[in-house]
C-alpha cells in the first residue's frame, strides 16, 4: 500500500499480488507484468505516472490519474467516471472506459464498455466489440476519428423517443 500522500518510486517488475496506491498518494514506475487474477489499484485522488508494458490481470483507475501508456492489456482495465487516462490504450482484453482518456484507444479484438460518458480520446480504432448496452442515455463515447471494422452493440432502451439521438458522422 502506498497511502497518506506518500510517494513511491520504482517499477513493478511483477506483480503476483495486490497493490493499491490512494491517498491522494503518487507512483512512478513502469508495470513490466501485471500477472493473471492479481490487481493494481489506483484510488482516492492517486496518481500513477509509468506505462503499463504487460497487463494479464486487473488495474484499476477509480477516482486517481493515470499517466502512462498500456501497451498490452490480455486482463482487465478500469477507468471509471471520476478518473482520467493521460495516454494511448492498447488492449485485447477487457477495457472498462468512462471519464476522460486523453490518447488513443485501439481496441484490438478485445472488448471495450463504456457505461458512462467517455471523452478527450483522440482517435479510436476498434477490430474487436464495442458494447454501450446497458440502457444508459448517459453512455457516450467521443473520438475526434474513428476506424476499425470490429462489431458495435448499442442498448436504446426502453425506446428512441424525441430525446434520444444516436449521431454519427463522417465516412
Amino acid at each position: 500500500y502506498n497511502d497518506l500522500q506518500s510517494t513511491w518510486n520504482g517499477d513493478v517488475k511483477s506483480n503476483g499480488g495486490y497493490i493499491e496506491n490512494t491517498g491522494g498518494s503518487s507512483w512512478s514506475g513502469d508495470i513490466i507484468a501485471n500477472d493473471a487474477d492479481h490487481l493494481i489499484n489506483n484510488i482516492g485522488g492517486a496518481t500513477w505516472t509509468g506505462n503499463v508494458q504487460s497487463n494479464e490481470g486487473s488495474i484499476n483507475n477509480d477516482g486517481g490519474t493515470w499517466n502512462g501508456n498500456v501497451l498490452s492489456n490480455n486482463g482487465s482495465i478500469f477507468n471509471t467516471i471520476a478518473s482520467t487516462w493521460n495516454g494511448d490504450i492498447t488492449s485485447s482484453g477487457s477495457a472498462w472506459l468512462s471519464g476522460t482518456v486523453n490518447g488513443a484507444v485501439n481496441n484490438d479484438g478485445g472488448t471495450l464498455y463504456v457505461d458512462n460518458p467517455l471523452s478527450g480520446v483522440t482517435a479510436f480504432t476498434n477490430t474487436g466489440a464495442l458494447s454501450m448496452d446497458d440502457g444508459d442515455p448517459d453512455d457516450v463515447l467521443r473520438a475526434q476519428s474513428w476506424s476499425g471494422t470490429g462489431v458495435a452493440t448499442f442498448d436504446f432502451a426502453p425506446g428512441l423517443g424525441r430525446s434520444d439521438q444516436v449521431v454519427l458522422s463522417g465516412e
